[in-house]
């Protein structure tokens, strides 16, 4: 493995009474200065702290530089140039920023998710891993601990490494004979972050931001600041996520749909994971938001399983794929199978799909297949078309897709889940919405958009995130 001569640090700026807003137009214009002169920075992102449920006053940047030229070259850049001088002129700052390094900032993430994802689960299923003639080394983990002894926590390298998710798997673990002294010295440091940040469940990553889940796709509104000082009524009222003005905006308008016309994996594998159906249509590898087959003029290239569209599942490498009748792309997928060459399509399966395949949250990638057989029935005076698919061979197994999702991308879905919700105009939410027909007409259904999905609110008051 090569060695990381990365750069990585957090800056805190805390600007005179008043300049917060202004101090934040500065940092924008800064960073898209960086964006287009400094090739060698990695990470250069700026959030307002988070106290609790409300905006603090102060900025925290997070920025890390492929190596020491790249910090260097920063240091004397345009973008440090440009805050420096108008900080200076314009009085912003109460106080110089406070930079502290942290060598492993993004081993800091890296340690995260192998807690999270490896470690916690493979212990719970084996015990005897940490104990033992052949008990794991855990001297890394002691490691990082030590090291979290010694780091200046903020909500933000909280928000971007998810460290404390991985200290509270350690805890809610540590009843299959976790190590007491790794035990006590992460609750110790929750305690410690807890009486210095608030409540750290209301800390949640930015999905929009770079190399986030939803990066590219609408984001939220920015939390307003208190009206006169006053404190709201609920932490809601920070948090009203922006309605996109358009269908054409969610999708069309951040994804080109002819990516996902082409045949084959398309450079995706098998376990990929998305959030919801828009996202994957932003990356291309479906073309629509209903989980409507995906298709030209000519052919079908991929379908996603939702609700009851899959049938008899009992074998991993193939299945029965009824669609709506009202899809579209039924006879695309039909000409699948047309040809001296049978064509294959890729096959997503969505958490809502009833079938014992079907991921416990998102949207997966679950490999190539082709179209057997299909047949065709008059039922209740309507076409039930029926799709024998049977999954192509030579390509990585099913077994790794049902891993999926794993710890770090159900922590995704839990910061997407925690969003805000508001009654937006009924009709905007019908041309919004990403579901099927079928989903979307249910009677005693009450829609509400959630961070980009949608919230269906059932009268008995059990609530699905779509």
């Amino acid at each position: 493995m090569a060695a990381d001569h990365s750069v990585s640090l957090v800056a805190i700026m805390t600007p005179q009474v008043g300049k917060l807003d202004r101090c934040i137009q500065l940092m924008e214009q800064a960073t898209s200065i960086v964006r287009t002169t400094e090739p060698g920075t990695i990470r250069y992102q700026f959030h307002v702290e988070v106290k609790g449920a409300e905006r603090g006053d102060c900025l925290v940047t997070i920025e890390q530089y492929e190596d020491q030229a790249a910090w260097d070259s920063h240091c004397q850049g345009e973008a440090t140039q440009f805050m420096s001088k108008a900080m200076t002129d314009e009085g912003i700052l109460a106080k110089p920023p406070a930079v502290t390094f942290i060598k492993h900032v993004a081993d800091l993430l890296a340690h995260s998710r192998y807690i999270r994802n490896t470690l916690v689960p493979k212990v719970t299923k084996d015990p005897h891993l940490i104990s033992g003639k052949h008990a794991l080394d855990l001297s890394n983990v002691r490691s990082t601990l030590h090291e979290l002894e010694d780091t200046r926590m903020t909500t933000e390298v909280i928000r971007f490494s998810r460290i404390e998710k991985a200290l509270r798997r350690i805890i809610e673990a540590s009843g299959v004979g976790w190590p007491t002294d790794i035990v006590i010295k992460a609750q110790m440091l929750l305690t410690r972050w807890e009486k210095l940040l608030g409540p750290l469940q209301r800390v949640h990553g930015d999905l929009w931001a770079a190399g986030g889940r939803l990066e590219g796709l609408l984001k939220p509104k920015a939390w307003p600041s208190p009206q006169n000082g006053q404190k709201p009524a609920s932490e809601n009222a920070y948090r009203v996520p922006q309605l996109p003005e358009t269908p054409a905006q969610t999708a069309e308008a951040h994804g080109d749909p002819a990516k996902a016309h082409k045949e084959g994996h398309c450079g995706f594998q098998v376990g990929d994971w998305w959030l919801n159906c828009a996202a994957a249509c932003f990356h291309g590898i479906v073309d629509n938001l209903q989980y409507h087959i995906t298709a030209d003029e000519e052919v079908a290239y991929a379908i996603a399983l939702t609700l009851d569209t899959e049938r008899d599942s009992f074998q991993d490498d193939s299945f029965s794929y009824a669609p709506h009748s009202s899809d579209p792309g039924i006879f695309k997928l039909m000409a699948t199978i047309n040809g001296e060459q049978r064509k294959v399509v890729r096959v997503l399966r969505s958490w809502k799909l009833r079938s014992p395949l079907a991921p416990r949250v998102g949207l997966r990638y679950d490999g190539l297949y082709r179209v057997a057989g299909y047949s065709v029935k008059l039922e209740k005076e309507s076409w039930r078309y029926n799709f024998h698919m049977k999954r192509e061979a030579g390509q990585e197994s099913l077994e790794k897709a049902l891993t999926i999702p794993n710890a770090d991308q159900l922590d995704d879905w839990e910061d997407y889940e925690a969003g805000p919700t508001y009654s937006p105009d009924e009709e905007i939410v019908e041309d919004l919405c990403e579901g099927t027909e079928e989903e979307m007409q249910r009677p005693g259904v009450k829609k509400e958009v959630i961070n980009g999905g949608y919230f269906t609110q059932n009268p008995g008051g059990c609530g699905t995130i779509y």
